[in-house]
């Protein structure tokens, strides 16, 4: 829950509570955009944890039709979307959505349990897919050579479950970086350096493709995540979210992306929502795209059918459903005359 209007001694109570759950809640699992919540204009609150901030403000639903909106190229979710159907992400493919990026992990213990479901979703909707890793690093007095080993194991955990949901190399991988901290209490090691080290890990495993998302207060030289460092700002993904969400003001367009609300309706529920401004910012083809695709093949034994599908998810479910598998059928080009697929009701 967020609250609009919170006194300055119920702020800081929320601050200290805040804190103390923090720690535990970074290695369960935190949402994107969770601390990097838009900054508050009010000099006590701007003293607060990144966290205590996003309960100051709170970002108005917008629906996904509103005309004035910025392009939605881009929809994240995590675990807190396990509700989202089928249908939600057809909806995303309807209205415009391109890509949607997915929680992996988060430090070195959290692994989203929806992951997997949510990519075979994603792809059966025609939507191409990108992962995440909440990066916890460590506490704010670690020094930075533990950072780089700390980041190296969260590169390592994060490769095993891309790997484990045998996602393909060209995948771009997503390291987001929003750490909370106490008031006034910036971390002592260098975020640069840790983020170094993570993305040569994940570059070494395979994944060519790493990207940023972290605050604009961050994502600048001289803070914490140094763009100059890490390959330039086209390679950074910022979030920050107006009233008003404007296709006529938009925001951090020397960036890579720009995170502009948390809260576009596009079906049901409210899901955070970017603009990509760097082409293949969240999406990269692959150097040399497959000339053909497998045309699975099942059967039936109750009704005596054969069926064909190009989509795994879809022979994943009437298997499930209790059909057999019959492997590939034939392997099709990509171009060509088309095959048409035709269901009767009756």
């Amino acid at each position: 829950m967020k609250f609009k209007n919170l006194s300055i001694l119920t702020i800081f109570a929320l601050s200290l509570i805040l804190a103390i759950q923090t720690s535990a809640q970074e290695v369960t699992d935190t949402q994107m955009g969770e601390i990097a919540a838009q900054q508050v204009d009010n000099v006590f609150a701007s003293q607060l944890p990144m966290r205590a901030r996003s309960l100051v403000q709170v970002n108005p639903l917008v629906s996904a039709t509103n005309p004035n909106l910025p392009r939605k190229d881009v929809v994240d979710i995590a675990s807190y979307q396990s509700w989202m159907t089928q249908n939600d992400f057809n909806q995303l493919k309807a209205q415009g959505v391109k890509t949607v990026v997915v929680k992996l992990t988060e430090a070195t213990s959290y692994f989203n349990p929806y992951a997997q479901n949510q990519i075979n979703m994603v792809k059966a909707a025609g939507l191409n897919v990108a992962v995440y890793h909440f990066a916890y690093i460590g506490n704010w007095d670690i020094n930075t050579n533990t950072a780089k080993v700390n980041a190296t194991a969260e590169a390592n955990y994060f490769v095993s479950k891309a790997n484990s949901l045998s996602l393909p190399k060209n995948t771009v991988m997503i390291f987001d970086a929003e750490a909370s901290y106490q008031a006034n209490q910036g971390p002592k090691f260098n975020w640069t350096e840790a983020a170094k080290s993570f993305t040569e890990k994940v570059n070494a495993s395979g994944f060519a493709n790493v990207r940023y998302y972290t605050p604009a207060s961050w994502a600048k030289d001289g803070s914490y995540m140094e763009p100059s460092l890490l390959g330039g700002k086209k390679k950074f993904w910022i979030p920050e979210y107006p009233t008003n969400p404007d296709k006529n003001n938009l925001k951090y367009t020397d960036y890579g992306a720009w995170q502009f609300s948390n809260n576009i309706l596009f079906t049901s529920q409210g899901v955070d929502t970017s603009i990509e401004y760097q082409a293949n910012f969240f999406y990269q083809p692959p150097v040399n795209p497959p000339q053909t695709q497998a045309i699975y093949r099942l059967y039936n034994k109750n009704t005596g059918e054969h069926f064909y599908t190009s989509s795994s998810y879809e022979r994943d479910s009437l298997i499930n459903a209790g059909w057999n598998n019959e492997d590939i059928g034939w392997t099709a080009p990509n171009s060509g005359t088309p095959i048409y697929r035709i269901y009767n009701p009756n």
